[in-house]
């Protein structure tokens, strides 16, 4: 009688750790609003919207040129420490791929945010390395962004391929950045 007593607590409890990890996407929060941006403060388990801004691309210079994307104003409002983990989440349309949308790093230039996508001349041009990888992944009905590797202090936005809308924040050192 004994083994099965033990065959059972064993089913239960398994069946128990099971129960609880698929409900575990059932606390999670979701977003209010479709294709908007929102940083998830685990610590609260809340959803913080990132800043909308209406992205401008255009050319400048010459003979050298680029292309450039700007922002109005030079720091986002939602600032995340460096050293700190980072998950950004979106509720997106059906047949919406998540990965048409880019994590996109800005330099603060003369009260505007700015990336510089493209520099050429006549004789050739080169591509800056300013969007950067995310794992995306679910997160309950919604999709999460998790940087792949830890961002530096600075700006950054994410937007899509096929549009001029960005959702911004931006990044402060940490404390201990730079210190070992």
């Amino acid at each position: 009688m004994k083994p099965y007593i033990k065959l059972f607590l064993a089913f239960a409890i398994l069946t128990s750790l099971i129960c609880s990890a698929i409900g575990s996407d059932q606390n999670l929060p979701e977003p209010d609003n479709i294709g908007t941006f929102y940083y998830f403060d685990s610590a609260t388990n809340s959803l913080v919207p990132l800043e909308k801004k209406i992205a401008v691309t255009g050319r400048e210079g010459w003979p050298k040129q680029k292309i450039v994307v700007k922002i109005d104003g030079e720091k986002a409002p939602l600032r995340l420490k460096s050293n700190q983990k980072m998950t950004f989440v979106v509720s997106l349309a059906n047949g919406v791929d998540p990965n048409k949308y880019q994590l996109v790093s800005f330099q603060p230039k003369d009260g505007k945010r700015e990336a510089v996508l493209v520099e050429g001349t006549w004789t050739g041009q080169k591509a800056n390395s300013v969007f950067l990888p995310c794992n995306v992944g679910k997160f309950g009905d919604s999709y999460k962004f998790t940087p792949a590797e830890p961002l530096a202090a600075g700006e950054y936005a994410f937007s899509a391929n096929d549009s001029n809308d960005t959702f911004g924040f931006g990044v402060d050192a940490g404390e201990d950045d730079g210190k070992k």
